[in-house]
């Protein structure tokens, strides 16, 4: 099973030591023209000014790296072995409605193969930030926590990974004729095919989800 990272103890104790040292200044006022002063009269107020606005600004940046963690208890992770650096947890293949539901996660600061979409597809970024690239290696779009993005099939190569978080992202593939990927090699010539049967063969090796029903 592969665990997500979760370090919100960690940032929590980092957040609270830098709120501390942003509260040590005291009296800080802003005359009309913006340019702000420090109610201490003794010689080192402009350090201690420094000191505010540098805490200030580890603390935005700090928080700015990362998200939230997606609470991931109840998901059980899979992984191939020819697809490195990417788990996933197959969630519905729907053949009549040509549908196939994936939650994806991607290792921060890597790279998964080189792949085209076949089908029509939309994503949801529920942790971290998931980088596409173009098949030369050039960075092309960044989708941030929270972004709900339309895709059509046949489109750009391209692969994807995390930036310095690892990402967790819904995949609802649509209208699938039959294959929902194709991976590539180098020359963009296709290597493997993932599609309807592929899926519908990976959910049935998954462990059954409990039943949700109270009564």
């Amino acid at each position: 099973m592969i665990m997500a990272r979760n370090d919100s103890n960690q940032n929590g104790k980092f957040a609270r030591d830098l709120l501390g040292k942003i509260h040590e200044p005291k009296s800080i006022l802003f005359d009309t023209s913006g340019i702000a002063k420090t109610g201490h009269t003794s010689s080192n107020r402009r350090t201690q000014l420094g000191a505010y606005t540098e805490a200030h600004k580890s603390f935005e940046r700090a928080f700015s790296m990362s998200t939230l963690p997606f609470d991931i208890r109840n998901i059980r992770w899979y992984t191939l072995e020819s697809i490195p650096h990417l788990a996933y947890h197959i969630y519905s293949v729907d053949e009549e409605r040509r549908i196939v539901d994936i939650l994806f996660k991607f290792d921060a600061n890597a790279k998964i193969v080189l792949h085209r979409h076949k089908a029509d597809y939309i994503t949801l970024v529920l942790q971290g930030e998931l980088r596409l690239y173009r098949p030369n290696g050039e960075l092309k779009e960044i989708r941030p926590v929270g972004s709900y993005v339309e895709g059509k099939a046949n489109g750009e190569p391209h692969t994807e990974g995390g930036g310095d978080q690892d990402v967790i992202a819904f995949f609802s593939n649509r209208n699938v004729d039959n294959a929902v990927y194709e991976i590539l090699d180098e020359n963009l010539s296709t290597v493997a095919t993932l599609g309807i049967s592929e899926f519908k063969a990976l959910l049935e090796a998954q462990a059954a989800q409990p039943s949700t029903t109270v009564a």
